[in-house]
Parts: structure tokens; C-alpha cells; sequence
């Protein structure tokens, strides 16, 4: 690619991730059940790498398509996992630091890069986004397994 179509790649997921975040998170908070947003943002994540990976193969307008919904996951997701978060403490009055759930992210974000180099490097240039698909569906079948509040069941009252 081309140092302009580089350019209006990432501009263009860009945009796309401003209306993201700023229109479809809005407009889903609190209609929708954090870890269904989580669990869809979480697939969408798998269907992208794995699209990604095969982008070479299908043509560049591929690599457009699927370089998108990698960085909307996380528009998508990540303010669904905070919430999830925070509501699981307080429904069960936990008096935990919330502090796990952004650790685990930074040492995500660092040990990601790292480990998607390395692959590149050793294994291929289509290896760290294999991988990265399996990562994801790994974390797709985690999420499957959370809770989901029942409409018929208020949430517990948080301890004072």
C-alpha cells in the first residue's frame, strides 16, 4: 500500500470510530445488556482477524473491510466491560479495587505488540492476526458464559 492509502485507511477508521463511540455506544447503553454489547463486540473481533488474515488472498478491499471492526470491537466492548464490571461489584458488594479489569488491559497492550512481532518475524505476516482470531474466540467463549441480568430479578442494593 501506498503511503496515501495508508493514510486514508487509518483516517477512515477514524471517522468511522468517532460515530462508533460517540452515536451506537450512546445509543446502546443501557437498552442493551453490557455483556450482550461486550459478547457482539467480542465476535466481531474474531470475524475481523481471521478476515484480515485472509486478505491477501481475497484483495485489498478486504483489508479496508476488515480493518475496521478491530478498532470499533474496542469502542464497542471496552465501555461495556467497565460497566460490567462495576456492576457486578455492586450487585454483590464486593469492596474489591476495580483495579484488576485496566491491569489486565495494560498487560495486553503490552505483551500484544510483542508477542504479534515476534510471530511476524518467526512465523509469518499473516501468523499474529491467526492468532490473534484465536485469542479472541477464546475470550468470545468466556464471554458466552457471563451472567446476564434477568428483567424479572433487581439487582442486589450495594452495601453502604
Amino acid at each position: 500500500m501506498s503511503t496515501r492509502e495508508t493514510g486514508l485507511l487509518l483516517a477512515s477508521i477514524g471517522v468511522a470510530a468517532a460515530l462508533v463511540q460517540g452515536g451506537i455506544v450512546r445509543q446502546l447503553s443501557g437498552k442493551v445488556e453490557d455483556a450482550n454489547i461486550l459478547r457482539n463486540g467480542v465476535f466481531l473481533q474474531v470475524i475481523a482477524f481471521a478476515l484480515t488474515a485472509l486478505a491477501p488472498d481475497i484483495g485489498r478491499w478486504m483489508l479496508y473491510a476488515s480493518g475496521h471492526p478491530p478498532r470499533h470491537r474496542q469502542r464497542l466492548s471496552q465501555p461495556s466491560v467497565s460497566a460490567y464490571v462495576s456492576e457486578a461489584r455492586l450487585a454483590t458488594g464486593a469492596r474489591r479495587d476495580a483495579g484488576g479489569q485496566p491491569s489486565m488491559g495494560s498487560l495486553a497492550r503490552m505483551f500484544g505488540p510483542a508477542m504479534g512481532g515476534f510471530l511476524y518475524g518467526h512465523v509469518g505476516a499473516r501468523s499474529p492476526y491467526w492468532a490473534a482470531a484465536m485469542g479472541m474466540a477464546l475470550a468470545l467463549l468466556l464471554a458466552l458464559t457471563l451472567p446476564t441480568k434477568s428483567p424479572e430479578t433487581p439487582p442486589a442494593p450495594a452495601e453502604a
